[in-house]
């Protein structure tokens, strides 16, 4: 939600984000969730001076696809599909 103010913010340089954690201090975890944390194996990219813009793409397609398969691998039944932007 709230896309115009977030792109906004981004086009300045900061983060749009909107925290939603503990109600008396919403920067802080809700003690009530849940966090995973999962490690993959690495990704090592190569050391391109001048990337192409199909080099860049070629990689990112690689990295997102470590993260679908992590992502995969890991989710609980009810988990949302992940979505890549």
């Amino acid at each position: 939600g709230a896309w115009k103010i977030r792109h906004w913010l981004n086009a300045q340089g900061l983060p749009g984000i909107v925290p939603f954690g503990w109600p008396m201090l919403p920067v802080v975890p809700n003690p009530a969730s849940r966090l995973h944390v999962w490690v993959s194996e690495p990704l090592h990219l190569p050391l391109i001076a001048n990337p192409t813009k199909e080099q860049v793409a070629e990689w990112h397609a690689k990295y997102v696809d470590l993260l679908k398969d992590l992502h995969a691998r890991h989710k609980e039944p009810s988990t949302p599909t992940l979505e890549v932007w």
